[in-house]
């Protein structure tokens, strides 16, 4: 029997990050607003460990006296590209443009912030530039040259997705409010095709999420979400009586990833099969051998055609976690066998 357990150790080990007034500047000098927090907050998906979302500036002072800002937490534990997004209503004219600068609130000096403007219907199509923060605990404008992008500005892509990072290649040490593991069969087992079947019961704290996954291998090759990613259960202690399935992929990951849900009554107190049957032609996923709650396509253009492998895991919170019970401390998630028939 595998058991992961999720532990509160009572102390804070997220590492904050603030940024505002998110602008474009064309050539010849003038400038547009992209982003500025103080209307309707845009919706921001959150992956590998980080969330964002807007909240009254902790810091009016300096460069920034503004009221509402972004508040982006990468706790520890956050994988080293952990980062967030919104989506834009219009493309960024990028090619008239010069650069974008950003008001930006850290911790340390000396901190990677990657910005990454992307085509949120192929993500395969994007720019990144780094810049590093020169201030600690303080207001600063950073500015992102477009002449340095890479790759460099095209002018037949769509720029509408605008994703940041902060501490990009790190991820943050120290005592953690939480504590909890993951295991995986990367370079160990890795497969293509077949039925996965998984037996295991749930936590059920709230802000609990336990996932049982699998990855493209070729993850460090091509880097998320080209790689693919096939989720076969996951479960929020918020919402205990749901477990979900999802596959990300271009044009379809974070938020816009493909996902459908089913009802389990007893997912956190009785063991249940997790299934998926995956061929060339589909996959499909399966809870106890009766409800299949998704159904999808497999074609030769995604990239759910060669060797995967499997990750388990409980999360703390986070996008999908939500708010963490404040009398939590500890809980399990239990996982009897994998079986995979080809």
């Amino acid at each position: 029997m595998l058991k992961i357990t999720a532990i509160g150790s009572g102390d804070n080990g997220n590492v904050l990050h603030y940024y505002d007034d998110v602008t474009l500047v064309a050539i010849g000098g003038g400038t547009s607003t992209i982003e500025d927090f103080e209307g309707t907050a845009p919706a921001f998906t959150g992956f590998g460990g980080t969330s964002t979302e807007v909240i009254d500036n902790p810091d009016a002072s300096g460069e920034n006296t503004t009221s509402k800002v972004a508040q982006s937490t990468k706790p520890v534990g956050a994988e080293v590209w952990a980062g967030s997004f919104f989506d834009l209503d219009t493309p960024l004219d990028l090619v008239n443009s010069t650069s974008i600068s950003i008001k930006t609130w850290s911790p340390a000096v000396g901190a990677v912030v990657r910005l990454k403007i992307e085509d949120k219907g192929d993500n395969t199509k994007f720019l990144e530039i780094d810049a590093n923060t020169t201030v600690a605990n303080a207001w600063e404008t950073l500015t992102f040259d477009l002449s340095a992008a890479a790759p460099a500005v095209d002018p037949t892509f769509n720029y509408d997705r605008f994703v940041l990072f902060f501490d990009f290649g790190v991820s943050p040490t120290g005592d953690a409010a939480y504590t909890s593991a993951r295991i995986k069969s990367e370079n160990l087992y890795e497969f293509t095709y077949g039925r996965v079947e998984i037996r295991a019961k749930l936590p059920s704290a709230g802000g609990t999420w336990p996932a049982l996954w699998t990855l493209g291998a070729n993850f460090d090759e091509v880097g998320w979400p080209t790689c693919g990613e096939m989720d076969i259960m996951e479960h929020v202690g918020n919402n205990p009586n749901v477990v979900s399935s999802a596959l990300h992929y271009p044009g379809n990951s974070g938020g816009s990833a493909v996902t459908s849900s089913t009802s389990v009554p007893t997912a956190t107190s009785e063991f249940h099969n997790y299934t998926m049957e995956w061929t060339a032609d589909s996959i499909k996923f399966v809870v106890d051998d009766e409800l299949i709650h998704t159904s999808f396509a497999n074609t030769t253009d995604t990239p759910f055609n060669s060797d995967f492998f499997f990750i388990m895991n409980i999360a703390m919170g986070g996008t999908l976690g939500g708010s963490i019970d404040p009398a939590f401390t500890e809980d399990t998630m239990e996982v009897d066998y994998i079986r995979v028939y080809q």
